[in-house]
């Protein structure tokens, strides 16, 4: 009998010991009940309360989960701080997450929740392109919101928000977009064609992108910047696959076979990106290899080793080594979450509540048609990784002076910046 009694103890304990560490892992660092709208502490005279549309599942999960610590170090730095002061009272931030798997129907859905059930007054509308586009289709039905992403890159935004600006008066894009990666790619070639350390002789260029709106957007408007900065450029393929694709061996087989100067990849999954550049190293190619987004995660050279040596990528958007402020941001990432696959994500979320509590501060309230939607529009944000300044279209200036896309390559399994000149860290050298 005592013996039963202890194993059923310590079946017990071993249970609640899981139960613990489980709990533990979706715990922000302010502990505070999320949906309630008393706040946590005494010293606040009230809560303001925010949403976040998140993949925090499915095949882009690495980047919801980066963005959702951002948001959490952010409103936990806030509240420390003493909150948000409006006509001075402090009010506590409470952000609270939807998961959307990446799902843009999921995304309108988990978005209608925060909205109606939750009551938030600011929505960030999450870090894919295809679900903030999706989200941004109801934003008129909730005026009194602000609603803006995190990162998102496609330049409908620009097109849509243009097109009908009261519509989308209360909605926001702080982050570049597809035509700013098309200048940068053309550009970049260009410079490196006249160096010598890309051969552009033939004018070729494959593209594998993957099947999103941020994906394909970025093909033509890498076109229109080669015919810019290079006096034109023949596609000689394009390759669509699904977001989280991980088999390229019959693409890199076809591009291989039309012998493109260089090829352009966009994926937004860390999988993707590193079956793709191990299969190239497999297969044998001649071509310069330049990619957007995927480098930029956690992981990566260290799961590629030196098949990602040489590699040029865009955007180094965050330089966790030789920007001291990001390099603190990051000591603070570890600190809260220990086992963070830390990216630049992390960034980007943290700066957008920044940002958030700066606009609400300036209009003085959290309703977007008083006041609070104008006030965000017309910030003039220097952020610990560029400034952001909105453009009529609500998205943001890019350029040395604001966002700088700035090029890296992968060396001596080190990203260092190579590009523009004036940013850069190391000097470039060819792809073997």
């Amino acid at each position: 009998m005592k013996k039963t009694l202890s194993l059923v103890l310590i079946l017990v304990m071993v249970i609640g010991m899981f139960v613990g560490c489980t709990s533990n892992e979706s715990v922000n660092p302010t502990n505070t009940d999320q949906s309630s709208s008393e706040p946590s502490d005494p010293k606040f005279d009230g809560v303001i309360k925010m949403g976040a549309v998140l993949p925090l599942t499915g095949p882009s999960a690495e980047s919801g989960i980066a963005c959702k610590q951002g948001l959490l170090i952010g409103e936990a730095e806030v509240n420390a701080a003493g909150g948000i002061k409006i006509d001075g009272k402090s009010y506590e931030v409470k952000i609270i997450m939807e998961d959307d798997a990446g799902s843009p129907d999921q995304s309108v859905s988990a978005a209608e929740k925060l909205l109606t059930k939750d009551g938030v007054s600011v929505l960030f509308t999450g870090c894919l392109s295809s679900s903030s586009l999706a989200i941004m289709d109801i934003c008129d039905k909730y005026p009194d919101v602000l609603f803006t992403t995190i990162e998102c890159t496609s330049d409908n935004f620009s097109k849509i928000i243009s097109e009908n600006p009261e519509r989308y008066f209360n909605f926001y894009k702080p982050y570049y977009g597809s035509t700013d990666y098309g200048a940068a790619f053309g550009e970049f070639v260009a410079d490196m064609s006249e160096k010598g350390i890309i051969d552009f002789s033939n004018k070729t260029v494959a593209y594998m992108v993957e099947d999103t709106d941020a994906g394909r957007s970025v093909i033509p408007a890498c076109e229109a910047a080669l015919e810019k900065f290079c006096g034109g450029s023949t596609t000689v393929a394009v390759e669509v696959v699904p977001q989280g694709h991980t088999d390229f061996y019959s693409q890199i087989n076809k591009f291989k076979s039309l012998d493109p100067d260089v090829v352009l990849t966009f994926f937004v999954p860390l999988n993707s990106g590193v079956a793709y550049v191990k299969q190239t190293k497999e297969i044998g190619t001649e071509w310069t290899d330049v990619a957007i987004v995927y480098p930029l995660k956690a992981g990566f050279i260290e799961q590629t080793g030196q098949n990602s040596e040489g590699l040029f990528w865009f955007p180094q958007q965050a330089d966790f080594e030789n920007n001291p402020e990001v390099k603190a941001f990051a000591e603070k990432v570890y600190e809260t979450f220990p086992d963070a696959g830390l990216n630049a994500m992390h960034v980007s979320s943290y700066i957008g509540v920044g940002m958030v509590k700066e606009a609400i501060e300036k209009a003085g309230t959290t309703n977007a048609r008083d006041g609070l939607a104008e006030a965000y529009g017309n910030l003039d944000y220097q952020s610990i990784n560029g400034r952001y300044v909105f453009k009529d279209d609500h998205t943001s200036l890019a350029g040395p002076d604001y966002l700088a896309i700035t090029v890296a390559q992968v060396q001596d399994q080190h990203s260092n910046v190579v590009w523009p000149e004036n940013a850069a860290f190391s000097e470039p050298v060819p792809q073997k």
